[in-house]
């Protein structure tokens, strides 16, 4: 729980994270990557506290640190944040230029240790996410649906269930492109 400070484990994997150079989303995101996945020495890593992740994938280390998100008790980004942002929609598409103010109005609203989290999780994804250019030559549809499983998970890792499939896609994807610009 984040009483205090964000836990030193989620510091560390993104720290990791920030470091490399070899990150690529649409492979962690491919089905036969997310397969081939063992995650228990990397778990049984942090229960030791270790907290130095230099002898594990880009993969794994990404990977459980969205596992991280996904169990919190409450999502990164709170449920009374979530209802405030997206009860004015009466579940229509929301968009661009809405889903733009309600990423300022989600950073305004979140708590000093949970915006902290949610910015270094940020810069991690702006760092890693491709650009535009390179999501319009990505022209194959296996490519294309790699993107939206990736868009999905991350929109689950720190909205949880609370809003729809449409909303979680739309804010993370606000998201990814309000950073793109900074």
């Amino acid at each position: 729980q984040m009483i205090h400070d964000p836990p030193l484990v989620y510091i560390a994997l993104i720290d990791n994270l920030e470091e490399r150079q070899d990150v690529n989303l649409s492979q962690i995101f491919h089905n036969e990557t997310q397969d081939s996945l063992d995650l228990i020495p990397i778990r049984d890593h942090i229960y030791e506290n270790n907290y130095d992740f230099n002898s594990f994938s880009s993969a794994e280390v990404f990977m459980i640190l969205l596992t991280l998100f996904q169990a919190l008790p409450k999502p990164l980004i709170s449920f009374e944040i979530q209802d405030k942002i997206f009860s004015n929609t009466n579940n229509k598409l929301i968009r661009q230029e809405d889903m733009t103010k309600a990423v300022s109005i989600v950073i305004e609203q979140l708590k000093t240790k949970e915006r902290n989290l949610f910015f270094r999780f940020l810069i991690i994804l702006k760092k890693y996410w491709p650009s535009k250019e390179q999501i319009q030559k990505t022209t194959d549809d296996e490519s294309g649906d790699i993107l939206n499983v990736c868009i999905d998970i991350l929109a689950l890792s720190i909205l949880h269930e609370h809003l729809d499939r449409n909303q979680r896609h739309d804010f993370i994807v606000a998201c990814l492109y309000e950073e793109k610009k900074n």
